[in-house]
């Protein structure tokens, strides 16, 4: 059985908290002028300092 079967982030309100932050990360993405969520995305799952750039670029 996979593991992440045994996920307990999507019980109760976590769904709901989860696609809250995911959308935040998406509005924050394109505020900073990117399009390609996925790929930007993808980008800083490689290396999780990269997203502090994009977010003081996404601040007015």
């Amino acid at each position: 059985m996979p593991s992440e079967d045994h996920q307990h982030a999507y019980t109760g309100n976590g769904a709901h908290a989860m696609a809250m932050l995911r959308n935040l990360a998406i509005g924050l993405i394109r505020l900073a002028g990117l399009t390609e969520i996925k790929r930007t995305l993808e980008w800083i799952a490689a290396d999780r300092m990269r997203i502090l750039p994009l977010l003081a670029a996404s601040t007015p």
